[in-house]
């Protein structure tokens, strides 16, 4: 996918002050289809402090569709860095879209609902997320964490099958309502076998990633998910520097 910098933003911002932001927004749908709708946008904020992308509820008022916009601002978006980490979203999302959509796994991930890259401020779409990080559960009861196991491992050989490792598997991008998971962070997507870069945060991710040292592999996503386990089954984080009791 490309980008040209110099392109037209896809969305006009109508603000009225004290409301939602109301824009019309242009964007490509996983099958294709051009789609223009009016969209009610909430507050922005950080999707984490340490990337370039800023997020965002709203309301596709054409559908009555929520929905969760991950942007770039134009300033980022002129670092090519921050460029190709949306561009490489965008495509872990969309193969994830091919792969998995009309299975009974496509809710273990965020649903894409379009994307405009080759704009001044390129952004992704996906349906609203289901459930709550699991960040905010400080202990989880013996009867869901089983089921919150199943489908977290579930996902993790699923991307195994396609080649991919998930970076930076974290609670904060485990969602879990209740039912079962959905998984997101997929800006920190790799390929297997690529060389691994420094990607995450003790303890979450294992001391090679953290030291960008070999290449990315599978067993990386689990020494993520193990953390993750052992954190939701203790209510404290484990060793940064070793697994998990």
């Amino acid at each position: 996918m490309t980008s040209t910098p110099h392109s037209p933003p896809a969305h006009t911002p109508l603000v009225e002050p004290g409301g939602p932001q109301r824009t019309t927004l242009s964007f490509t749908t996983p099958s294709g289809r051009r789609r223009t709708a009016p969209v009610r946008f909430g507050r922005e904020s950080r999707r984490d402090p340490l990337l370039p992308q800023w997020i965002r509820k709203g309301l596709l008022d054409d559908e009555g569709q929520q929905c969760l916009q991950v942007r770039l601002t134009g300033s980022a978006a002129a670092n090519p860095a921050a460029r190709a980490l949306l561009d490489a979203e965008a495509g872990t999302a969309l193969h994830l879209h091919r792969v998995l959509d009309t299975t009974e796994y496509a809710p273990l991930f965020p649903k894409v609902i379009g994307y405009e890259l080759d704009t001044a401020e390129p952004f992704l779409l996906y349906a609203a997320p289901r459930g709550e990080p699991a960040v905010r559960t400080h202990v989880m009861s013996a009867f869901d964490q089983p089921r919150f196991a199943r489908d977290l491992m579930l996902a993790l050989c699923l991307l195994d099958g396609q080649g991919l490792v998930l970076r930076g598997i974290s609670p904060a991008n485990v969602l879990w309502d209740g039912t079962s998971v959905q998984l997101w962070g997929l800006e920190g997507v790799a390929r297997a076998g690529r060389p691994r870069t420094r990607w995450g945060r003790a303890p979450y991710c294992s001391p090679e990633q953290r030291g960008g040292e070999g290449f990315a592999d599978s067993r990386d996503m689990v020494w993520s998910a193990a953390q993750v386990l052992y954190q939701l089954a203790t209510g404290r984080a484990g060793p940064p520097d070793g697994a998990p009791a």
